[in-house]
This record gives structure tokens, C-alpha cells and sequence, in this order.
């Protein structure tokens, strides 16, 4: 192996040869990176085993109709429009709560959960009878959204567990080569180098200017005096 790098090096300058290491630790560098990718790719993609029975993973906590409204005349109405704009929370606690910080000590208060905003109407595809239900309102960027008025005279929120019916597969072998290519990358430092590019015009445009010879820029200054 020696006497291979001996010759491979042999007519070639000392800034040649580092600057063809730095090309081969790039190349294997990117090549591992594909790998890399792939193997996650394929860890993604682990086929799903049946859960016999289902195991229960928390709760889970959304909205539904009132009493009042869902033995009404108008269900199906808001049912269609629930549909459109119910949310989701899951949890390991079935109270909702968490922890927060007040006044230098951790308190627990329950998580708050609302509708969901509407910013793009052609997206959820709302009625004009659906829109007559919602107000035009502001986030903290500025960003108008259509929000729901008085939700809590239609809807309320109930918890139920969250019961899980199948899992990924471990898939051993695989974890393992994903650890074994990790530390090899860490290990010997073959990142893959992001290089940005910026274009300034104006920098350009000195680097032209300070680049003309000795003769144009005397015409120039000539000329510009005349």
C-alpha cells in the first residue's frame, strides 16, 4: 500500500497531493451521506405488525357536538363543519395538564386546545353558510385568519384512551448498520460541507473596476475631467 501511494504521489507537488486528499475525503464523504440517507430511507419505510388485542398509549382529547345541537335540526350542518376544523391532543395524563413556571415555582395547568384557524378557505372548501359562523382575526405575526365565534355554545371537548392497533418492526440488523455508519462518520469527520454562493453586484462592479489596467483608469480619469 505503500509503495502504491509512493508512485500515486510521485510527480505531484505537496499542495497537489492535499489538495487531491481533500477531493477524496469529499467523494466519501458524499458517498456515505447517500448511504446514510438510503439506510434511513428503509427505516422509514418498516413494515407494521398487528396489535392483538390493542394497547392503550395515552388519551386523546377533541371536540364533538353539544347535546343540545346534536339532537337538533341542524347536525348534519355541524357535523360537516366540525369535520373541517376539529383538532387533536394526545397525552400521557388524562387530565390535560402540564407543567409551567409562575412565580419561581412549577405548577400544573391544563393544556388549552382550540379550533382550528382558518387561513386559506379554499383549502378546507367552507360554505358561505359555514362562514357566517366565523370572525376575521390576527395572529402575533399580523397574518389574518377566520376564526369560529363562541365555540363553547357548540361544541365541547371530551377525552377518551388512545388505543394503538399495530407497531413498527425493530428491525435489528438495519439499527445496527445505521449506528456503525454514524460513529464511522463521526469518528473520522466526513461531513458533507454545505458551500452557499452570494452574488453582489456591487462587489462585482469594484472587483471590475480595481481589476482594469493602468491606462484605463488614467482615460478615464481624463475624460471624466473634461
Amino acid at each position: 500500500m505503500n509503495n502504491y501511494l509512493s508512485e500515486f504521489f510521485h510527480d505531484k507537488t505537496p499542495r497537489r497531493r492535499r489538495r487531491m486528499i481533500c477531493e477524496q475525503k469529499e467523494k466519501t464523504a458524499l458517498r456515505l451521506n447517500r448511504l446514510r440517507k438510503s439506510l434511513y430511507t428503509q427505516y422509514a419505510a418498516r413494515p407494521t405488525i398487528p396489535l392483538r388485542p390493542p394497547v392503550q398509549k395515552g388519551y386523546k382529547r377533541f371536540f364533538v357536538l353539544k347535546d343540545e345541537i346534536a339532537s337538533g335540526r341542524k347536525v348534519e350542518f355541524f357535523t360537516a363543519l366540525l369535520a373541517k376544523i376539529n383538532t387533536c391532543q394526545y397525552s400521557d395524563r388524562r387530565d390535560f395538564k402540564v407543567k409551567r413556571k409562575k412565580f419561581r415555582k412549577r405548577i400544573y395547568v391544563v393544556k388549552p386546545q382550540k379550533l382550528q384557524p382558518v387561513y386559506k378557505i379554499l383549502k378546507i372548501k367552507l360554505t358561505e353558510s359555514e362562514i357566517a359562523y366565523f370572525e376575521e382575526r390576527f395572529d402575533n405575526n399580523g397574518n389574518s385568519f377566520l376564526g369560529f365565534k363562541d365555540p363553547q355554545i357548540y361544541f365541547r371537548l371530551i377525552v377518551k384512551p388512545n388505543y394503538v392497533g399495530f407497531k413498527r418492526d425493530v428491525a435489528a440488523e438495519l439499527c445496527s448498520k445505521i449506528d456503525q455508519l454514524e460513529n464511522y462518520i463521526t469518528k473520522n469527520e466526513l461531513y458533507v460541507k454545505r458551500y452557499r454562493y452570494r452574488y453582489k453586484f456591487e462587489s462585482n462592479k469594484k472587483i471590475e473596476k480595481y481589476n482594469r489596467s493602468l491606462i484605463q483608469l488614467l482615460n478615464d480619469e481624463w475624460y471624466s475631467k473634461i
